[in-house]
């Protein structure tokens, strides 16, 4: 019983190392020439919807009050 609780602890305290970066990776390749050209067309598209989107949101003339009902 004691060796099977020793080898859970090792086992616990290891796991963590599995996790662990693997020495000489610099994480993700960078993006090819059309990949980033399509990364550039989508970031555009993402820009301009978000603008029209805020275009269409009605500006209101009357000041805005939370308790205006409550006084």
């Amino acid at each position: 019983m004691k060796r099977v609780l020793v080898v859970l602890s090792i086992m616990t305290l290891a796991g963590p190392a599995f996790a662990a970066p693997v020495k000489g990776s610099d994480g993700p390749a960078p993006p090819t020439e059309a990949q980033q050209r399509a990364l550039d067309r989508k970031a555009k598209e993402d820009e301009k919807a978000y603008k029209d989107a805020l275009d269409r949101i009605p500006t209101s003339t009357k000041k805005q009050d939370p308790w205006d009902k409550m006084r």
